[in-house]
This record gives C-alpha cells, sequence and structure tokens, in this order.
C-alpha cells in the first residue's frame, strides 16, 4: 500500500498549483505601487489593470483609421451644390413646374442627397472624365400623388452615363440613350 502521507502531499501541491494558475493567490500582487494616503493615515494601492483571456474567447479584428487618412474628394464642376431638376429631354419629354421638389446635392466625398418631391434619400456616384454613374439611392418610399414626377426622376437618375455643362451653366446629365438628357439649374 501507498503512502498517504505522500498522496495527500502530491495533492496539495497540485491544488496550490491550479489556484495558482488560475489567479487565485494570497500574497499582493507585485504590481501594486502605492498611490496616496488616505485620512486614516493608511496608503491606498493603484493596480494595474490585468486582462484575463479564457480559452473560449476569439480576437475580433478592428481596423482603426487615422485622422491623416483622407478620402480622395471627386473634382468636377457640378460637385459642391444643389441642383434643381427642370426638364426632360429625349423621347419623354417633361418639363419640371416645381424645380425646387426635385433636387439633387453632389458632396466632394462621392455621395449625393436626393429629393424626389415628398421622398428623401442619399447614394453614392463615381466621376471619371465626363462619365458619371449614380448608384441607386437609399430614398424613402412614400406616394408623392398620381402628379408627382418622384418615380420618374429616380429612374431616370438611374440611366444616367455621363455629363456636360451647358453655355447656361445648367447641370445636363446624359443617358444611356445619348437623346435623352436631364437638365438641372444650380440651387447653390
Amino acid at each position: 500500500m501507498r503512502n498517504p502521507t505522500i498522496l495527500l502531499a502530491l495533492l496539495a501541491v497540485l491544488v496550490a498549483a491550479m489556484l495558482v494558475s488560475a489567479g487565485c493567490t494570497s500574497t499582493p500582487p507585485t504590481n501594486a505601487t502605492p498611490a496616496s494616503t488616505t485620512a486614516a493615515g493608511t496608503p491606498s494601492v493603484t493596480e494595474a489593470p490585468t486582462v484575463v483571456i479564457t480559452a473560449n474567447q476569439t480576437a475580433t479584428p478592428t481596423i482603426n483609421v487615422t485622422a491623416n487618412e483622407t478620402v480622395a474628394a471627386v473634382n468636377a464642376s457640378f460637385v459642391n451644390a444643389t441642383w434643381a431638376w427642370v426638364a426632360r429631354a429625349g423621347s419623354e419629354p417633361v418639363t419640371v413646374t416645381s424645380p425646387d421638389r426635385y433636387t439633387v446635392g453632389f458632396n466632394t466625398n462621392g455621395t449625393y442627397r436626393l429629393r424626389a418631391d415628398c421622398n428623401n434619400g442619399t447614394g453614392n456616384f463615381t466621376v471619371d472624365g465626363k462619365k458619371l454613374k449614380l448608384a441607386p439611392a437609399n430614398l424613402t418610399e412614400i406616394y408623392c400623388g398620381d402628379r408627382s414626377l418622384d418615380r420618374n426622376l429616380v429612374t431616370a437618375l438611374g440611366g444616367v452615363t455621363a455629363f456636360e455643362m451647358d453655355s447656361q451653366g445648367r447641370l445636363v446629365l446624359l443617358m444611356t440613350n445619348s437623346n435623352e438628357r436631364l437638365v438641372f439649374k444650380k440651387l447653390s
């Protein structure tokens, strides 16, 4: 038969090792430093933070962007302004009677804001020379009435392929069929 004293000693060492590895000790941490003295004259202790990671935790990757990083600004003659839709030329001509209810504002960061009568939204655009592509806008879907041109404008913007400025300083958006054009006047 084995010596029970040796078995108990081994068991005690094993338990102590498990407690130490789990962070359970009776000795004060070695990273404690006195920070100040309380009103009673006893020193208070400030401990450095401890990070504990268990086996079932996983790290989450993050992407850090510093303040020095910038997005390339879109540099086109129609950017940094709001434009009111005044007409559509081509196979389905339209004269807009309330241009201030149908506006597009282009930002230098490649986003645009859209007002299509009672609906509003935002989207992205890209410019390459005279080529222009507008991604579909995240738009509210309110029914503006049978006489509204909101759907007409939103659908037409999806077919824009290029832009030009006319002799009157208006923005002309050319569509897939080069005879189809949306005409905008500058508001701001």
